[in-house]
């Protein structure tokens, strides 16, 4: 068989002009253009996901995370300051932290009860009217004291 019988006998075969055969090289070749797109979108996906950072940048990405924005200021420093590289120098001098008043918990002394007792030593008497007493012998606030000595401590019932 010689070449020209053969080149024949394939021509024979497939159909150059045929609607059906163009369609499906069509075909072929886009599937190919669209796997191709996805391996190069793939290629850029893993190259950005390996890259190695430099650690200086670590508050950066932290600061994009959901967690930071969501959160306070104070934690926002917290974890900035933990992202951040040993050695590493924050751009701003913070203030320091102020110290804690022990004394504040405290609260004042308490001088006792003594001074609001009758006769508590202090030099004066029941029996000194000199001081402010009403013609009837007691001290002006004395009658309001008893009124309110009689009603009670509004827990229990008066007696």
């Amino acid at each position: 068989m010689s070449t020209a019988m053969r080149a024949q006998s394939v021509a024979g075969m497939v159909a150059v002009g045929d609607a059906a055969s163009t369609r499906l090289v069509l075909a072929a070749v886009a599937v190919l253009v669209l796997v191709g797109f996805g391996l190069i979108i793939a290629a850029v996906w893993l190259w950005r996901q390996t890259r190695i950072d430099d650690p200086v940048l670590l508050p950066l990405e932290r600061m994009g995370e959901r967690q930071w924005l969501a959160a306070d200021p104070v934690f926002q420093r917290r974890m900035l300051e933990d992202a951040r590289p040993d050695g590493a120098v924050p751009l701003h001098d913070l203030a320091p932290l102020p110290e804690p008043d022990l004394e504040f918990d405290r609260g004042p002394d308490p001088d006792g009860v003594a001074d609001l007792l009758e006769g508590d030593g202090s030099g004066t008497s029941s029996t000194d009217t000199s001081a402010g007493a009403d013609e009837a012998g007691e001290a002006p606030g004395a009658a309001a004291a008893a009124d309110v000595s009689s009603q009670g401590d509004g827990l229990r019932p008066p007696e």
